[in-house]
């Protein structure tokens, strides 16, 4: 079976409760319900009971997907590959450049905030236009400098 590009319209039939139960007992292979729960928290019956209706919680799909390392777009969509290991190679391949640029962009914004959070939990000074290198303090970290190694102000 093909699967859609993200642009594509998905068919009716992934919304199915017999296609949602078929990625269900194809993730849950011969293991028994009981261990499933185990991993995921919840109780054997509440776990054969949304596995086998095709309609699990929003829970048990985010445990489940964490659990057995699969995919949540092949889980929910039946789209990709079942392990989210393959899932980024997949997505480079349907993705169109526009998609790439934006992810790209939106990972960077991310990377940035959360520099600027570690910095400012760390107490961490960034100077404006530094270079790579060691710091002005002797530190190794580009362009850093600890609150240690800032002149003190005279009072």
């Amino acid at each position: 079976m093909d699967s859609p590009t993200h642009s594509e319209p998905l068919d009716d039939s992934v919304w199915s409760d017999t296609a949602m139960s078929h990625r269900l007992q194809l993730l849950r292979g011969d293991r028994p319900y009981a261990h499933i729960a185990k991993l995921v928290g919840l109780s054997d019956e509440s776990v054969r009971r949304h596995m086998l209706d095709g309609r699990p919680s929003a829970e048990l799909v985010a445990k489940l997907c964490i659990a057995f390392n699969c995919s949540s777009e092949w889980l929910l969509l039946g789209r990709g590959p079942m392990s989210r290991d393959e899932a980024l190679s997949y997505s480079m391949e349907v993705a169109k450049p526009t998609e790439l640029c934006r992810a790209l962009g939106a990972l960077i914004e991310r990377l940035q905030s959360e520099f600027i959070r570690l910095a400012l939990a760390s107490r961490i000074e960034i100077k404006p236009g530094s270079r790579p290198g060691p710091g002005s303090d002797g530190d190794p970290r580009p362009g850093l400098a600890t609150d240690q190694s800032r002149p003190r102000k005279q009072r």
